[in-house]
């Protein structure tokens, strides 16, 4: 009977990287910023796209307050990153504590659970893997004037968090080399950080 489960488990892990592909991103250095942005929240790090800066955290936090007395229920904003002469901006926020089974019900009816108010003209998804994490899905939302690119970053067993690059359609052609360069990026970061007043 272990064997048989065993086998059975197996076969479910290999059948579920099999439907993904390998992400096809390469990290261009450069097209980003020099030092990685460590996470240590979530365990990860990246480079930003060049251009992009960091925004205070007493001002993420309190935008993070806002959603979370909106929805308890939603991804926990970690930090925002912004280009003021794109107009364009980075979220990147914490998804261990939602469940499984509601990230995957999402994504199963993506074009409704994405565009339920009809603001994107367009709604595509990927998935991916690379050696890093076993499974990345990434969502591309657009419409004439604004484009997100969402990208969910899984372990073994669930979402663990959540990158929104947003950034105006116009400069989509120019600007998508950078954003898949930053995706590419990203890594786990296992380093214990100290912040000392």
């Amino acid at each position: 009977m272990k064997k048989s489960i065993v086998i059975t488990f197996v076969t479910l892990v290999l059948a579920f990287v099999s439907c993904t592909k390998p992400l096809p991103y390469t990290a261009d250095n450069q097209l980003l910023e020099e030092n990685p942005c460590l996470v240590g929240e979530i365990q990860m790090e990246m480079k930003l796209p060049l251009g992009f800066k960091i925004i205070s955290q007493s001002y993420t936090d309190s935008i993070a307050a806002i959603r979370a007395l909106e929805n308890p229920f939603d991804m926990k904003l970690l930090r925002i990153f912004a280009d003021t002469i794109l107009h364009a901006n980075i979220s990147l926020s914490d998804m261990r504590h939602i469940p499984y089974e509601k990230t995957e019900n999402d994504l199963d009816f993506y074009k409704t659970t994405y565009n339920a108010n009809g603001f994107w003209d367009q709604v595509t998804i990927e998935r991916y893997h690379s050696e890093n994490y076993p499974r990345i899905v990434l969502l591309e939302m657009q419409n004439s004037s604004k484009t997100l690119v969402r990208g969910l970053f899984y372990n073994d067993t669930k979402a663990q968090f959540c990158l929104d690059y947003y950034f105006p359609t116009v400069f989509y052609a120019d600007f998508m080399p950078f954003v898949q360069a930053s995706i590419a990026s990203i890594q786990p970061n296992y380093e214990i950080q100290i912040q000392l007043e």
